[in-house]
């Protein structure tokens, strides 16, 4: 008799009276002993239960799984049928138990204090899985399965689950009258009336649907969804190398489409162009989330009156590295919280200058409000270029020529794969830069951080990958880092002189080493 049988005898004796099956009285000591399953587990246990003199067959009907395990291979079949109609590189089973077959066992283990024991649906999980690898031909994936077999023992019905398939690369907007998602009718929100011509949305296409709704077709999938570093405005254009996105696809029954053709078909269109997709992870979805890119802005400003060439050209340049503060405009102060935001204007570069318009291209932090920059946004935004010019001017069109975000080192190789053989978005012109993840749902790297920045240090591990951030992010995270600290230690001085002085309390008093009485009466004076 081995050791592990020896030390499990008297709460085995009591299982075995209940009448439970090989299964269940092994899966009670699962923990326990090694290289064998739990129906070979639990005749060993009765073997030795009767070499005890105790005499305690199972019953014909378990009492505790009700004879489940009899229809593994009916599960596995079911199981392994469909998965096989969709495409993936691995699989996973899982499974849904009776509730009562749930809370019997656990009321057993609970009674018998059994720290050994294995639930049943961790053995239904491998029992099934065992069988239907066999007809699948993937291997099993435990951490981030493709598609999960869930097998509802109740009924013997099989639900998939499909991972998401994430497509990412560079888009160009070319057109100013489509936005870069799908923007759902104010009025009926998506249902159709007659503010929308019953389309169920404000505009006829976006730049979401030109691919995704190639995509989707081409994966069978069921809907897409788009995640863009940020966002432009309708009526302004993405030019230059593009802003990065990336592409959702909800239960993809095909995965391994051919991309090119995919950016073949979708460049078909003369509103938006599409370039250098690959297979991306899901973790691109939050980094890009979380990305603050510096940004490239070309404008055609029109003056109110006449400018002098020379005073435009000395305005531009007084913006080298200047710091504004923007109040939330007026024109997004119903949807945007009433704020002041600090923003740096990098430099600026005028030409094409007439008597009454000239172009400003100009690179400036993630999220300035451009528009309002030129603008003024009367005193919300200042200093402004019309303030420092004193004629009042307007941008009439925005583009942006670059956004100045890179891969961190380590992320092309770890997670991006080639082929192998909504509501809207705030702009960033309106301040946000991004459609930022719900807060508990972002990694804690990015949790009030900048693009690829750790909290803690200026580079860190990520399996085997290095990710080394480049010095120019580091020294931008300090100053920004400083900048904050700044503000919140003005703020804490400023509480302190609104505050209403109060007597010296008795433990401070006694620190210091003065008498209570005398100090209080000082006060009082």
């Amino acid at each position: 008799m081995e050791e592990w049988i020896e030390g499990c005898l008297d709460k085995a004796e009591a299982l075995a009276s209940r009448g439970l099956c090989d299964r269940c009285l092994g899966r009670m000591f699962g923990k326990l002993g090694t290289c064998m399953t739990n129906d070979v587990r639990g005749r060993m246990i009765r073997e030795a239960l009767a070499e005890r003199g105790v005499d305690a067959p199972a019953d014909e009907f378990c009492p505790l799984c009700e004879n489940v395990f009899d229809l593994v291979g009916r599960f596995a079949e079911a199981a392994a049928e469909k998965v096989n109609e969709v495409e993936s590189d691995n699989f996973l089973i899982g499974t849904k138990v009776e509730p009562e077959v749930a809370k019997r066992e656990r009321e057993i283990v609970e009674e018998l204090g059994l720290e050994s024991a294995e639930g049943i649906k961790s053995e239904l999980n491998r029992e099934i899985g065992k069988i239907a690898i066999q007809s699948i031909h993937r291997p099993v994936e435990f951490k981030n399965p493709q598609v999960v077999a869930c097998v509802d023992t109740r009924f013997a019905d099989v639900a998939l689950d499909i991972a998401p398939l994430f497509i990412a690369g560079r888009y160009n907007k070319y057109s100013r009258e489509i936005p870069q998602t799908i923007w759902p009718c104010r009025v009926c929100h998506g249902k159709g009336c007659d503010h929308c011509h019953r389309k169920g949305k404000m505009y006829e296409t976006s730049v979401q649907e030109i691919i995704g709704d190639i995509a989707v077709e081409m994966t069978g999938g069921k809907e897409h969804f788009f995640h863009g570093m940020g966002r432009e405005d309708i009526d302004a254009r993405m030019l230059g190398d593009g802003r990065p996105f990336v592409l959702e696809i909800s239960d993809p029954k095909v995965r391994n489409i051919d991309l090119d053709e995919l950016a073949r078909r979708a460049n078909e269109n003369q509103l938006a162009g599409f370039r250098e997709l690959h297979f991306a992870k899901r973790e691109a979805v939050e980094r890009y989330k979380g990305a603050a890119s510096d940004k490239v802005y070309r404008v055609h400003v029109r003056a109110d009156g006449k400018v002098n060439k020379e005073l435009v050209v000395d305005v531009a340049l007084s913006f080298k590295d200047a710091t504004i503060d923007q109040r939330t405009p007026r024109r997004v102060e119903h949807r945007r919280a009433d704020l002041v935001r600090r923003r740096t204007i990098h430099w600026v570069k005028a030409d094409s200058i007439t008597d009454d318009s000239f172009d400003l291209e100009l690179e400036t932090d993630s999220g300035t409000y451009v528009k309002e920059f030129v603008s003024g946004d009367d005193g919300r935004s200042v200093p402004s270029f019309s303030e420092r010019l004193g004629v009042q001017c307007k941008v009439e069109t925005l583009d942006v020529l670059a956004i100045n975000y890179h891969e961190p080192r380590g992320i092309s190789n770890a997670g991006i794969q080639r082929n192998k053989d909504q509501d809207p978005q705030p702009s960033e012109e309106e301040g946000e830069g991004t459609r930022a993840l719900p807060y508990n749902q972002r990694s804690p790297d990015l949790r009030g951080g900048r693009e690829g920045q750790h909290r803690d240090r200026s580079q860190r591990t990520q399996g085997h990958a290095l990710l080394q951030i480049p010095r120019a992010y580091r020294d931008r995270h300090r100053r920004e880092g400083k900048r904050l600290r700044d503000q919140r230690q003005g703020r804490e001085q400023d509480e302190d002189r609104r505050r209403t002085p109060r007597a010296p309390s008795q433990k401070q008093e006694l620190k210091e080493g003065r008498p209570c009485l005398s100090v209080t009466l000082h006060w009082l004076k």
